[in-house]
């Protein structure tokens, strides 16, 4: 039943015919000069001309209604009720993107400030651009979030996925045929992918630190951080010494195992000898450890220790002192998410596999000159 409700599905959103035939009847308008008050046409003369099912024509004459271009009048057909500017209407005739998100986070800035700006950013700019958005919470129950998903493309209006922290590879089979950006912080995926550039970010806070003198810098990331993603931290501080010329320790790049309490990481770094001068941490949850485990053993920040990490969430973390961090700039990815769609529907310009968002490093009081 499942297999037959996904190829009616399919049969019935991946065209998007009436979207088609409404930027047509635009480009008619446009084209023909026609003013407002002047007719376009009866329903089934407009089947005629365009060899389209009724259904189709139907849906396109709401669309176009909705938008403000048309009025319809029982009997005597549809007439244009305003001009045409081609470079901002057509936008305007484009279909709905889901934007899926996972179930468990709760988009509020003062628990999350770097979610909710890069989700607030995806949905204002896909707006902008005349897509309408739905949004479907996923995770916990993989039969209950197939079942969401099904319902959700049942008008047929889906022209797209974008996947914000959301592993979309259990449901490609119903998402076949549509294309998919994931907008994911470190992960890239294997579809279209929208994130940050790990080395760069990594060799910009290790090099900042080993331009302050400091030479023994530690890396520390949450067990959220793939084998791949890893990797790229490692080579990213490995950069940062190389072009210093500088002696690089591969065991000071740190990963937490799952299940392992961040602080007990922190805890245990800081009982080796030497000690590091300065860490890195890949979020604001292991800088926050980090910070209290220093705490515990009385290392002050910056006398003793100096701390930068990653993310707009970092800027948040005031005590003991304001944290130097790299931050990304999150409403970027809304405007990345848009153009990628804006391209794949208008079948214009070049189609990048990945794209990497800017940011920039914001040095506070957290990180010190090594004077000793």
């Amino acid at each position: 039943m499942q297999q037959s409700l996904l190829k009616n599905l399919r049969a019935r959103s991946s065209t998007h015919k009436h979207i088609k035939l409404a930027q047509k009847l635009v480009l008619h308008i446009a084209e023909q000069g026609l003013a407002p008050g002047e007719r376009l046409g009866t329903e089934n003369e407009l089947i005629e001309q365009h060899d389209m099912s009724r259904a189709t024509v139907r849906k396109a004459l709401e669309l176009l209604e909705r938008e403000g271009f048309i009025s319809r009048r029982q009997r005597h057909g549809t007439f244009v009720i305003r001009s045409i500017n081609l470079s901002q209407d057509l936008r305007r005739l484009r279909g709905q993107v889901m934007i899926v998100i996972p179930a468990q986070r709760v988009l509020s800035p003062d628990i999350n400030l770097a979610y909710f700006t890069g989700f607030q950013s995806i949905v204002r700019e896909l707006g902008e651009l005349g897509f309408s958005v739905q949004v479907l919470c996923l995770g916990g129950n993989l039969a209950e979030d197939r079942q969401k998903i099904l319902r959700s493309m049942e008008d047929g209006n889906l022209e797209g996925v974008c996947s914000f922290s959301v592993d979309t590879t259990p449901f490609s089979d119903l998402f076949a045929g549509l294309p998919v950006v994931t907008a994911e912080g470190y992960r890239a995926t294997t579809t279209t992918w929208i994130g940050l550039d790990v080395q760069h970010i990594i060799h910009s806070l290790v090099g900042h630190l080993l331009d302050l003198e400091h030479r023994d810098v530690a890396v520390v990331c949450g067990p959220w951080i793939d084998t791949a993603t890893f990797a790229e931290f490692v080579t990213g501080c490995r950069t940062a010494y190389q072009e210093r010329n500088l002696p690089f320790r591969r065991d000071r790049v740190l990963t937490a195992f799952e299940g392992e309490e961040l602080i007990d990481l922190a805890r245990n770094l800081f009982a080796t000898l030497p000690r590091p001068t300065a860490i890195v941490a890949d979020d604001s949850r292991v800088c926050q450890a980090i910070l209290d485990a220093a705490e515990q053993v009385g290392l002050r920040v910056p006398d003793d220790l100096s701390v930068a990490a990653v993310g707009q969430n970092v800027l948040g973390i005031e005590r003991p002192v304001p944290i130097t961090a790299y931050v990304p700039d999150n409403n970027c990815i809304g405007k990345e998410v848009a153009k990628l769609f804006a391209q794949r529907f208008d079948r214009s310009g070049s189609r990048p596999d990945r794209v990497w968002l800017p940011g920039e490093l914001v040095v506070r009081s957290s990180t010190a000159r090594l004077t000793r």
